[in-house]
C-alpha cells in the first residue's frame, strides 16, 4: 500500500514523491508490460512511458479505488493506444472460427509454470492475441470489457484468446520437445 503522501506529493510534481511512487512500483509495472511486450527492452520503454502518463493523470486519482488498481488501469490503458498505434496485430474474426480445434495439453500444465516462462511464452503470441490473453487471463477483464476497450465485437474476442490459448499450449509443446495434436 502506497502512502497518501506520496500520492500528494506526486500531484504537485515533488521529485522525491515521484521517485518512491516510480520505485515502489517499477517491478510491479516492469512484469505487467513485459507480458504485453516482444522484449525486455521494448518493456522497459513501455514501463517510463507509462510513468509519465501516471504523473500526468495522477491528478485524477480520488481515493474511490485502491492504489494498485488505478495505476494497473493507467499502464493497461496506455498500453492497448500503444498497440493501437503501431497497428502491428492481426485480428482473428469469426469467418476463421471453424479452423479452431481444442487439444492438447492441459491448461493447468501451462498455469503452474514459473511466471519467467510463461512471460516468455506469452511474448511470443502475436500482439493482438497477446492482448486480449493479458487482459482476459492476468488482468480479470472479461469479454464485454475487453469488447469495449478495443472496440471490437465479442465472438472475436473469445475467438482470438482461443488462438492464443491454442498458440500457447503449442509453444509450451516445443519448448518440451513434445508433440503437439490440434
Amino acid at each position: 500500500m502506497i502512502d497518501k503522501k506520496i500520492i500528494e506529493g506526486c500531484k504537485v510534481f515533488d521529485r522525491k514523491s515521484q521517485k518512491e511512487l516510480y520505485e515502489t512500483f517499477y517491478p510491479k509495472m516492469l512484469k505487467l508490460c513485459l507480458l504485453y511486450s516482444n522484449n525486455n527492452n521494448d518493456a522497459k520503454d513501455l514501463v517510463q512511458e507509462g510513468f509519465i502518463k501516471v504523473f500526468k493523470k495522477i491528478k485524477k486519482y480520488r481515493y474511490n479505488s485502491p492504489f494498485n488498481s488505478w495505476i494497473n488501469r493507467v499502464f493497461i490503458n496506455f498500453i492497448i493506444d500503444e498497440i493501437r498505434k503501431k497497428k502491428k496485430y492481426k485480428i482473428v474474426s469469426v469467418d476463421n472460427m471453424d479452423s479452431f480445434i481444442d487439444g492438447g495439453v492441459e491448461e493447468r500444465e501451462i498455469l503452474n509454470l514459473k511466471a519467467k516462462e510463461i512471460i516468455l511464452l506469452v511474448q511470443k503470441l502475436p500482439p493482438m492475441q497477446k492482448l486480449i490473453f493479458n487482459l482476459y487471463i492476468f488482468d480479470n477483464y472479461s469479454y464485454k470489457e475487453i469488447s469495449k476497450k478495443l472496440k471490437m465485437k465479442q465472438n472475436t474476442i473469445r475467438i482470438n484468446l482461443h488462438r492464443a490459448k491454442l498458440k500457447m499450449k503449442k509453444l509450451y509443446h516445443e519448448k518440451n520437445n513434445k508433440k503437439f495434436v490440434y
